[in-house]
């Protein structure tokens, strides 16, 4: 991956430090990102900007948010729905609703680690050391296979997955990478 025209280099600090970025930011607009921006035969370059608005925005026919609001909305409308109109608990006819984020599915009234844990390790190799994150997946719980939800069961009161990134962290991340 590249960044501001050059290779990521944490010696020229030109690199984005992951425990440093989750120390600010959430770890699911990251992924959604490189996912999203992540070419299959060559590099790309990491911005800001870029990160910020595909955060936030992608300009198309109608501007609209591509995490915040299509995926991160239709999963509180449709938790917010069924919380609302059938006192808090999971109708007879279930919505159906992926469960691809912890929050996601503890709203829905699970417990425990969908997946396990994200750490970072630092790794020592002849001609230098590295950090990486890790996943640990000691007591994960989740599978890929749709789980029941039993009519009945509990809901907990939805609140937003995802925060829309205010635009003036652009110009705050690129002068602390300056020094």
């Amino acid at each position: 991956m590249d960044f501001g025209g050059g290779r990521f280099s944490k010696s020229r600090g030109t690199a984005v430090d992951v425990p440093y970025f989750l120390s600010w930011y959430d770890a699911d607009p990251l992924c959604y990102y490189l996912t999203a921006t992540a070419p299959e035969t060559r590099d790309t370059e990491f911005s800001w900007e870029d990160f910020v608005e595909r955060n936030n925005h992608v300009l198309s026919e109608a501007e609209r948010n591509e995490l915040v609001a299509m995926w991160g909305n239709l999963a509180n409308r449709m938790l917010s729905f069924a919380y609302k109109r059938f006192d808090g608990k999971v109708p007879e006819l279930a919505p159906i609703l992926p469960h691809t984020a912890q929050q996601l599915h503890e709203y829905l009234g699970y417990d425990g680690q969908l997946f396990g844990t994200q750490q970072v390790m630092e790794y020592e190799e002849e001609a230098r050391s590295h950090e990486a994150l890790t996943y640990d997946h000691t007591g994960a719980i989740g599978t890929w296979a749709p789980s029941a939800l039993p009519a009945g069961q509990a809901l907990r009161q939805p609140a937003p997955l995802f925060r829309k990134l205010d635009e003036s962290l652009i110009d705050e991340e690129y002068e602390r990478i300056a020094g």
